[in-house]
């Protein structure tokens, strides 16, 4: 059984997940969430769990978990850990919650076999609950329609030094770097009033790729959420700390988060030369910061990325890419350079986000996931998406309504 009480969202344990932290509480909150945090207890272990409660209309809300409950108990007792989890929210939420939809972090119970043989591995979702629901009171598990984050993602290792990094990377990635460098591409900070630019990029590269595109609003977020001041990465050349703020704003200050990246690349060199151990060490964050990173070809802007940094975690976020000028490499450079600022600000993982389970060339994706494992790293997957309902009329009328969504045409 668990135990919960009520927390202020700022005082989330510090963790490597964005999702489950206060500032990703205060993101989604501008987008219309209400967010809760909770400490919890059971009897063989203690943290605490982000909710954010999404009006579904007529008074009633969904209880969304994103990316947690961070620390996942023994696989088989998944289920009646989220059964426990579920009854003890739906006390503490209040009758207004329809179901409760869980995005679990946790290691997919068919990983090996989904590694192997590609997403085909997957068992229907019928029996992938039974799996789930093997011990529980209630059989009351779902997997929902669709994963809310990505279930499969590809996190590549930033310890050692720089060509230790590089040496991981597959050859064509390697090279695909050198030439960016050859041709000129210039990666660089930018401030928050390129949005558009990068947005304009964004829509681009969801049409050429077919994906529905998150729309602007989504990224205004993101800038104008309270972001804490963060310690510099506790290493023996460490860049000089970038200025405490409290939101992202143009201007001056954007000059000085520039020169500080500026000192941060002239530091690379001395800290190549320290150890894997050192280079690797960092302070504890306890929220997160944002790079806004834009990749130019003279005048043209090529490619973009948004990446988090929160604890030793950097997360791609959003990326973009122009039509024109595909052969300066620049989304090549432009994750090296992330890769670079976010190992000087201490993080020893980069997770690049979604790619197919498996080396399937049939998968609509498989280009991404080419692209992605090119860096090195290794594929992660996850549990996914899964709900709780307690409003069951509620419950089926929702994923109704996500399974046309899901079939609409983009």
């Amino acid at each position: 059984m668990f135990e919960l009480s009520s927390k202020r969202t700022d005082a989330l344990l510090p963790t490597d997940i964005l999702f489950q932290t206060g500032y990703w509480a205060q993101v989604k909150a501008r987008l219309g969430y209400t967010p809760k945090a909770f400490d919890l207890a059971a009897t063989d272990r203690h943290g605490d769990v982000l909710v954010l409660l999404q009006p579904m209309g007529r008074g009633r809300a969904m209880a969304y978990v994103p990316q947690g409950p961070e620390h996942a108990p023994a696989e088989e007792d998944y289920g009646p850990f989220l059964e426990d989890l579920s009854e003890a929210l739906a006390r503490n939420l209040g009758p207004s919650v329809a179901f409760i939809r869980y995005d679990l972090p946790w290691a997919s119970p068919y990983a090996e076999d989904m590694l192997a043989h590609g997403s085909n591995a997957y068992p229907e979702p019928r029996i992938r609950e039974m799996r789930m629901n093997m011990g529980t009171r209630n059989w009351n598990l779902r997997k929902a329609h669709r994963d809310m984050t990505v279930a499969s993602s590809l996190v590549v290792d930033l310890t050692g030094t720089e060509q230790d990094i590089l040496a991981r990377m597959k050859p064509k990635t390697r090279y695909n770097i050198g030439l960016a460098d050859r041709k000129d591409v210039r990666v660089d900070p930018a401030p928050p009033d390129m949005l558009p630019v990068f947005h304009g990029l964004y829509r681009q590269t969801a049409l050429r790729n077919g994906f529905a595109p998150c729309g602007y609003e989504q990224f205004q977020a993101l800038f104008r959420a309270r972001l804490r001041g963060l310690p510099p990465a506790r290493a023996e050349h460490a860049a000089p700390a970038h200025p405490v703020r409290t939101e992202w704003p143009g201007g001056a200050d954007w000059h000085d988060w520039r020169d500080w990246v500026g000192a941060a690349d002239r530091t690379e060199a001395a800290r190549t030369s320290a150890s894997s151990s050192s280079s690797s060490s960092s302070a504890t964050f306890h929220d997160a910061e944002l790079l806004f990173l834009l990749a130019r070809h003279g005048t043209d802007v090529l490619a973009g990325a948004i990446v988090a940094l929160c604890g030793a975690t950097a997360h791609f976020l959003y990326g973009a890419s122009s039509n024109h000028k595909r052969q300066c490499m620049a989304p090549y450079a432009m994750h090296w350079k992330a890769m670079r600022l976010a190992r000087l600000r201490g993080c020893t993982a980069y997770d690049m986000g979604a790619v197919p389970p498996g080396l399937d060339p049939a998968h609509p994706f498989h280009g991404l996931h080419r692209f992605k494992t090119g860096f090195g790293g290794h594929v992660e997957l996850r549990s996914g998406s899964w709900d709780y309902p307690i409003d069951h009329a509620a419950h089926r009328d929702f994923c109704n309504l996500e399974s046309l969504e899901r079939h609409r045409p983009s």
